[in-house]
């Protein structure tokens, strides 16, 4: 869908995101195992789990369509990044864990790229949510399940967690628009860039 077909005026929930590949998504099926024992979380659906880059919330479409414009000149830039999982990880913690991801090794090629996108990101659309990020530590994840639930979050049991072994490769980024529906959201690819394709 191209922004420019819509009103100026309407606003839509964007994110920059990169996708793994199917190799690195099978070896995410222990923890989702592992996840299905304790029946707590919603589990992430395979075909939506990914690396958020820069989350900006709920921008103007003339921000869309000139982010778009500077992913692609930055893509052109950057330079693919491998990122080897480095265990299971419970956010905000593993004693009350709403979140549960597969931590990413925090490879200098990885966070160079990550800390690119969120400041092209923020010349375009100096957003809170951008400006937020900036000033935190890179945490590269994969979400795998959710809970809003304290009582659902505090019962998983970590010490018992399976290993992960997997490569994400980081060959491409999509800006994602994000649709919120009550069975959770779904998610519309609005361009995807080649990294390197310069």
């Amino acid at each position: 869908m191209n922004p420019r077909d819509t009103s100026a005026s309407e606003r839509w929930r964007i994110f920059i995101a990169a996708w793994p590949d199917d190799a690195f998504l099978d070896a995410l099926d222990v923890a989702d195992r592992w996840l299905n024992r304790f029946r707590t979380h919603r589990i992430i659906p395979r075909e939506q789990r990914h690396l958020t880059l820069a989350f900006l919330g709920d921008v103007e479409l003339c921000v869309v369509a000139a982010l778009t414009q500077r992913c692609a000149e930055m893509c052109k830039q950057l330079m693919p990044a491998d990122a080897p999982i480095d265990g299971l990880l419970g956010i905000p913690s593993k004693h009350k864990a709403r979140v549960v991801a597969v931590g990413l090794e925090r490879r200098p090629e990885l966070i160079t790229l990550m800390e690119r996108v969120l400041l092209t990101t923020a010349e375009v659309a100096p957003v809170e949510t951008v400006l937020r990020d900036l000033d935190r530590e890179r945490m590269p994840h994969v979400t795998v399940a959710r809970t809003r639930r304290t009582e659902q979050a505090r019962r998983l049991d970590f010490s018992a967690a399976p290993p992960c072994s997997g490569v994400m490769k980081v060959r491409n980024i999509r800006v994602i628009r994000s649709h919120l529906t009550d069975s959770g959201p779904q998610y519309e690819v609005l361009r995807e860039f080649a990294i390197g394709a310069g």
